[in-house]
């Protein structure tokens, strides 16, 4: 299977606006070790694994999708007319 490796992003460079931290949250131990390794098995680390997440459940898997596809067609200069955020 083809991946297409997550693009780093600093606290400004997201397209839902700045990036805020969030209040550490204590789980299981078994808990911490099961969510490193599904991010390790889709090749994430575990923030950006929960990051995915969470947006995914607050604002849907099809804006995920968009979001990511019109970050990589920024970076390949693909969506070179459109500066917004998809809908």
């Amino acid at each position: 299977m083809f991946r297409i490796p997550f693009l780093s992003r600093t606290g400004r460079s997201d397209p839902l606006g700045k990036l805020v931290p969030l209040p550490i949250i204590r789980v299981p131990q078994d808990t911490a070790d099961q969510l490193r390794q599904l991010a390790q098995r889709e090749h994430v680390s575990v923030s950006e694994f929960a990051r995915i997440f969470i947006e995914s459940r607050v604002h849907g898997v099809g804006h995920v999708h968009r979001v990511a596809a019109a970050r990589i067609d920024r970076v390949l200069g693909t969506d070179a007319a459109s500066d917004s955020l998809p809908s």
